[in-house]
């Protein structure tokens, strides 16, 4: 799938939540919650960054409910920072990732006294509607506020971005709260602005970094030819569900049913539910989806659609769903309402679950990382994170890795894997195995005739009705209802424009096709390891190897122009001031880059720097035109990009062709030389065979032959018995008395009904060739006796 937006932006938003001057319940019926301090209180967007929103994705008021899904509640005893992400998802279905880091400041402001209690405005003679919208303004009475030093309140540090970065973004976070902890010689407003400076790191290649005072943050992404990014710790998984609970839910995410999960942690129910979704790669959730779901919004569990939805276990309970719900309880691993589910294809699912038990099987709900899962600070990234989508990793071209589309890897390969460990790498490799393994038909019922001569698409070009009865009947219940799902509908919609677009622009690629590309290779890939494909399949999208990461951009520091001489030191996390706020542009920081080309160090080659030379040729008119401002010469430069990316990848295709079908060509003639070697073998055989039923001279008589080794003899028939001796050169008989010098082949034996071959006879010249010494094996020995004919060689 394409990027949601083709804009150069990271970072949509930065917002900081809690609770304002105004102070507001979250409801006004509380049953028995008195106190201030208890009551769940209404979170506002307290400061934000930019300004102003973006034209095509403003910034909805509604993110504080996300940072805040069961309202605000002051503490007396401050717990330790915790983050957690969340996704929300927009009207026309584009996914928005939020990442949070909540932390807790003393009270500085003036509040109501804890012993204010909703008593005391259901006094007030006001109506129940009033009560409910009357805000509680300080100061508006005097008499029973105090200074509440002992009092603790949440806040939230927000990010919100269309790519989901979910542990750099925790990096960021973290180290901008710890850095607001300490003195620092520039405002934090500009290290703000520079996270807004980074741009999105390209499919493979590129990636990039942001430095920071005391570490660094890297953004980098999957290679088109990789399986897509899943940058959350996939173990919390596998820790919490046993396999049965997680192919019962795999099934039920493919069927798409209603599901909910609970959890007393925020961050596992993100964590478990986005891993769910990257396994079923090449698939995507296309219904409702709230991993993180606000008390508020809890209407949403009665929509009559499906959906996924993460909930607090101390706020909903599995009673209170719909029969027709699935809950899962992460906490307790326990499942209910997973009734009628049709099952997985047997010899698929039995695949897939031996690889989950040998990849994957580290079933543990007491592990400690579980214990500090929401800690900001307690685990770093695991660096396995970035490294994921290793194209070699995948395609088994690594002598350490193993091979994502053997099917025997799964079970013969488990001497060296150690128990209790995860296998990020290969968990990912079985369920892109099942898949494969699910639909690697599905392209021989798509109609290309009818595709090519058509200039819209419907599904109608692919033969649903043949592909289901391809499948056995046991297993068409689960095809036939996932094939009516919204992801399967989206899946051979895309499948079909992209063969149209195979047909048309003549293997010309489009970049929003490279997972379709991807996908169908590793069908190929996967059938190629078959012994019963004789004739092998061109991947070299999929071994291409020119989208590793083997470039890195760094984002300039941060900009301390105008910055004052002191030093800034906050007694808690600040508003930003917007006199700090100098977002630089990025054709100042490809024109800054460039001018410090000439005296940098770094041996990693700079994109910017390239950028820099582009704009030098063609393009650097474009900065020199005073009428056109930096969207228009963005969009311009873009554009040429594109349009040479496009050709560059039009003949990097072609080329890529090419070695395959030479690759393909000495496939082919290795296969031939094997076949006529097996050729040759059999010929072999078959003359031997033929001679050994060659007629005898003796009447109902043949050649019955009896090889000795060591001095041991082995009669054959009903016959007397002649032993011959490799070791000596004479023969014993019992009934006839042959010249040591005379072959058993000129034995002068007569038949009434058979005359003797003729000396000149090719069968009998053959039979002497093969008597003869000085070949490579043992000379046959002969034995006459009537009625059989028989030839034993070594």
């Amino acid at each position: 799938m394409s990027d949601p937006y083709p804009a150069n932006r990271l970072v949509d938003y930065f917002v900081t939540c809690g609770v304002g001057d105004v102070i507001e319940p979250m409801n006004s019926a509380l049953s028995g919650q008195r106190r201030l301090s208890e009551i769940p209180l209404k979170p506002i967007v307290i400061d934000r960054y930019p300004l102003q929103d973006w034209p095509e994705f403003p910034l909805s008021l509604s993110v504080s409910l996300f940072c805040f899904p069961n309202g605000v509640e002051f503490v007396d005893q401050p717990p330790l920072p915790a983050f957690f992400p969340f996704v929300m998802t927009e009207s026309l279905g584009v996914k928005v990732y939020g990442a949070c880091l909540v932390v807790y400041e003393p009270s500085s402001q003036t509040r109501f006294s804890n012993s204010l209690t909703l008593e005391d405005e259901e006094n007030s003679g006001s109506s129940e509607e009033s009560v409910r919208r009357r805000r509680i303004s300080i100061g508006a009475r005097k008499a029973s506020v105090v200074q509440l030093g002992s009092i603790f309140e949440p806040r939230t540090l927000c990010i919100l971005s269309h790519y989901p970065f979910f542990q750099s973004f925790k990096q960021f976070l973290c180290e901008l709260y710890r850095l607001s902890c300490s003195e620092q010689p520039i405002p934090l407003e500009r290290i703000v602005c520079n996270i807004f400076e980074t741009p999105v790191p390209p499919l493979g290649r590129v990636r990039v970094r942001l430095t920071l005072p005391n570490t660094g943050v890297v953004f980098a992404r999957p290679p088109p030819n990789a399986l897509p990014m899943i940058d959350v710790p996939m173990e919390v998984l596998f820790h919490l569900l046993d396999t049965d609970s997680i192919l019962t839910i795999f099934t039920s995410i493919l069927l798409e049913r209603k599901i909910v999960f609970l959890s007393k942690s925020y961050a596992i129910l993100t964590y478990v539910i986005e891993t769910f979704l990257g396994l079923i790669f090449p698939f995507h959730w296309q219904v409702g989806y709230v991993p993180v779901l606000p008390t508020s919004l809890y209407e949403v569990l009665n929509a009559p659609f499906g959906f996924i939805v993460g909930a607090s276990s101390s706020h909903l309970n599995a009673s209170a769903l719909d029969p027709d719900v699935i809950c899962v309880d992460l906490d307790k691993n326990v499942i209910t309402g997973a009734h009628d589910i049709s099952e997985l294809p047997r010899r698929d699912a039995g695949k897939l679950l031996r690889s989950i038990n040998a990849f994957a099987g580290i079933y543990n709900p007491s592990h400690p990382s579980l214990f500090h899962i929401d800690s900001a600070f307690y685990n770093p990234p695991s660096p396995d994170l970035i490294d994921d989508f290793d194209v070699e990793g995948f395609v088994g071209q690594s002598k350490n890795e193993i091979n994502i589309f053997d099917d025997t890897d799964a079970t013969s390969h488990l001497d060296h894997l150690e128990k209790g460990v995860f296998y990020r790498k290969q968990t990912r490799a079985s369920f892109l195995r099942f898949f494969a393994a699910l639909l690697s038909k599905y392209r021989k019922f798509i109609d290309m005739q009818q595709l090519k001569g058509s200039s819209t698409i419907s599904d109608s070009f692919f033969d649903k009705k043949g592909f289901l009865e391809d499948f056995p009947k046991v297993e068409r219940a689960f095809i036939s209802e996932f094939l009516g799902t919204q992801m399967w509908s989206v899946f051979i919609v895309e499948r079909l424009e992209y063969n149209r677009n195979l047909l048309i622009k003549q293997n010309r690629i489009a970049d929003k096709f490279v997972e379709c590309r991807f996908f169908d290779e590793c069908i190929d890939a996967k059938e190629n390891r078959s012994k019963l494909h004789i004739y092998k399949k061109a991947t070299p999208f999929l071994t291409m190897n020119r989208y590793t990461h083997t470039d890195e951009y760094e984002v300039p520091s941060p900009d301390t122009k105008d910055v004052p001489n002191q030093k800034f030191k906050y007694s808690k996390f600040p508003k930003l001031n917007q006199e700090y706020i100098r977002q630089r542009r990025v054709k100042d920081i490809i024109q800054e880059q460039d001018f410090m080309q000439s005296s940098t160090t770094s041996n990693r080659r700079n994109m910017s720097i390239t950028m820099a030379a582009l704009l030098k040729g063609r393009e650097h008119s474009l900065f020199q035109s005073g009428n056109r401002d930096d969207s228009t010469i963005l969009s311009l430069l873009k554009g040429e990009l594109d349009n040479q990316n496009s050709e560059l990848n039009a003949m990097l295709y072609k080329v890529d062709i090419q070695e395959s079908e030479i690759k393909q060509k000495e496939r082919k003639i290795r296969d031939q030389a094997m076949e006529i070697a097996a050729l040759k073998v059999e010929l072999a055989q078959y003359k031997i065979k033929i001679a050994s039923e060659l007629p005898s001279p003796r009447s109902g008589g043949g050649y019955n032959t009896v090889k000795t080794w060591n001095n041991q003899s082995r009669p054959v028939g009903g016959g007397s018995t002649h032993v011959h001796n490799h070791n000596h050169n004479h023969s014993h008989h019992s009934n006839h008395h042959q010249s040591p010098h005379q072959s058993p082949l000129q034995s002068p034996l007569q038949s009434p009904l058979h005359t003797p071959p003729s000396p000149h006879s090719p069968q009998l010249q053959h039979l002497q060739r093969l008597s003869q010494p000085g070949q490579q094996q043992a000379p046959p020995q002969f034995q006459l006796q009537s009625n059989q004919t028989q030839l034993h060689l070594p």
